[in-house]
């Protein structure tokens, strides 16, 4: 079962911050949940997924993000969620600019900042922060998982993205990959890149995708970054035409963990931004995962499928749950090293495509849970990266990553 529960139902109308703590019965992993914080005047939405606290590997956040355009706001999300005070550092880097501050958070304390206090010399002389690309390293003296970041950009109306902060200790390899690149042609994919290392790093893009029955990529020249710094890059114009199932993955010749990215998929006609992250081969694949879908009001959900490896195929399997029924997808199990899959649920629902034993999803069916996982064998571990996508009927609203 998949449920919502508006919040402003559980606390009231009111104005203000603060986080949120979610605790169930049964074994860990077992409930996945998500929060999505919209403003229907402004058109805005984030979407931020909670995370089990041993899920963090360390005490050290990054992220970075490129909106396309100078946001109109920029802001940080703080959050201490321990009965005791932490102590926390943030480091920024925006264009050739670099600052940092440090905080003291009191017991449950969330705290709000605004981008620009991370370079109060430039706000005191009435500089404009006048660069696209910006990133976010955080540390704490808390334990792992103690402290929790967000970061808010919002641009033109409706032009809104999480700034999504990683785990440092869960980039370990020296690839990254996005099951997205493109699920409308109005979007426009803009990628921003940060080299967390002390070295010069080169970052080769790699477009994977399907042209009828065949498996493709196109190699796109690389990007040299000096130790430090952000870089963004539009990728319209690399997207192979004809493509179908894009997908984006990202290798560099530095140490291991050296590289954070994030890739945005920018409607400027809708004014909606999905992102599509590129995670790291090794660290951030999973051998399973799980996701809400739901198709009331002619929406959609489309799970989006990786394999990380360079040389391994993956037998996975895909599991749809509703109404306390089950609708095993019988489109390809197997996914080549690289290849991409777009699974979209209201088609295999309209379309009546049959799954395993020939079951079909019933028509009136509107919601229900995913899970998605890789079959192993006791000597070797597969592991798959995915998102799901929500698509409502003008267009991708939000992701779920």
């Amino acid at each position: 079962e998949s449920r919502e529960v508006d919040l402003g139902e559980l606390i009231g109308r009111r104005s203000g911050f603060g986080h949120l703590t979610l605790r169930h019965s049964g074994r860990p992993l077992e409930v996945a949940a998500h929060v999505m914080i919209m403003d229907h005047h402004r058109g805005l939405t984030f979407d931020e997924h909670f995370q089990l606290r041993s899920q963090f590997l360390s005490n050290r956040l990054v992220g970075v993000s490129d909106l396309g355009v100078i946001p109109t706001e920029s802001s940080l999300a703080v959050a201490n969620t321990t009965n005791e005070r932490r102590r926390v550092t943030i480091r920024g880097s925006y264009g050739p600019r670099q600052g940092s501050v440090t905080l003291t958070l009191e017991s449950r304390e969330t705290r709000l900042l605004d981008f620009a206090q991370l370079f109060p010399e430039h706000e005191a002389k009435g500089e404009s922060l006048n660069k696209t690309t910006m990133a976010i390293e955080v540390d704490h003296d808390g334990n792992r998982g103690e402290v929790l970041v967000q970061g808010l950009l919002s641009g033109l109306p409706g032009m809104t993205a999480n700034l999504r902060m990683v785990d440092r200790a869960k980039l370990r390899s020296t690839r990254a990959i996005s099951p997205l690149l493109r699920l409308t042609p109005r979007q426009r994919p803009r990628l921003a890149l940060y080299n967390l290392g002390t070295a010069e790093l080169a970052v080769k893009p790699i477009v994977h995708y399907r042209r009828g029955k065949n498996l493709d990529r196109q190699e796109l020249a690389a990007v040299v970054l000096l130790p430090g710094q952000v870089f963004g890059q539009d990728l319209a114009s690399a997207i192979p035409a004809g493509g179908s199932e894009l997908g984006l993955s990202l290798a560099h010749d530095g140490a291991p963990g050296s590289l954070v990215a994030e890739l945005l998929l920018i409607d400027e006609v809708r004014n909606t931004v999905i992102p599509a992250t590129p995670k790291d081969a090794e660290g951030e694949s999973l051998v399973g995962m799980t996701f809400a879908w739901k198709l009331g009001n002619g929406a959609s959900t489309v799970i989006a499928l990786a394999n990380p490896s360079l040389e391994e195929e993956i037998n996975y399997h895909l599991v749809l749950f509703f109404d306390g029924k089950t609708y095993t997808y019988d489109g390809g199990e197997f996914l080549q090293p690289g290849e991409v899959r777009h699974i979209d649920i209201r088609r295999l629902r309209d379309e009546s495509s049959p799954g395993q034993g020939g079951k079909l999803l019933p028509p009136d069916v509107t919601s229900g849970q995913a899970k998605v996982f890789v079959r192993n064998t006791p000597d070797r571990v597969r592991k798959i990266v995915g998102q799901a996508d929500d698509v409502g009927p003008r267009g991708p609203v939000s992701a779920m990553l």
